[in-house]
């Protein structure tokens, strides 16, 4: 049995988003946490099958955070970046 961290998120029309942590771009959703769980098991399944080298990241959950940024801030890094690449 191996367990990995899936990180929940329940979007504006209800709908549950799973990503795991440990297999980058491994993710699922469900119109319930039961629905999302059988659906992530099946993605994790899938992943490992596709992609035969796969590499299971090491890592050890600590907690989740959120953080705040004042948008004008945001605006101003963001469109200094955009000018850059032109």
């Amino acid at each position: 049995m191996k367990t990995f961290t899936m990180i929940i998120e329940k979007d504006q029309r209800g709908v549950y988003l799973g990503n795991i942590v440990e297999l980058p771009g491994c993710s699922a959703k469900g119109s319930s946490l039961d629905e999302l769980r059988k659906n992530i098991q099946d993605a994790i399944f899938i992943y490992v099958a596709m992609q035969k080298d796969y590499e299971v990241k090491k890592l050890k959950f600590i907690g989740l955070q959120r953080i705040r940024v004042p948008i004008n801030e945001l605006d101003k890094i963001i469109g200094s970046e955009e000018e850059d690449e032109d």
